[in-house]
């Protein structure tokens, strides 16, 4: 997990202008590493129901970032 969260500040690390302004930012990024790797955790264990578009869908919405990205799985 300490490598997925490492990953995970690099990739929200990439985002600055998404982070609210009135929140100091390593809070921010420990909030955001810290509550996405949970909901992949909770994503595995209930056997990945959903699609993980649906997941990273779910978690935008969640934490308020809805710009009209939607993520959408690759035509097999």
């Amino acid at each position: 997990m300490r490598y997925f969260k490492e990953y995970l500040y690099t990739m929200f690390g990439q985002y600055p202008d998404c982070i609210k302004q009135d929140v100091p930012e390593e809070f921010a990024m420990h909030h955001l590493v810290g509550s996405f790797a949970e909901a992949v955790k909770w994503w595995i264990k209930t056997r990945m129901d959903m699609a993980p578009e649906e997941l990273a869908d779910a978690y935008l919405r969640l934490i308020g970032y809805d710009d009209g990205i939607r993520f959408t799985s690759a035509p097999l």
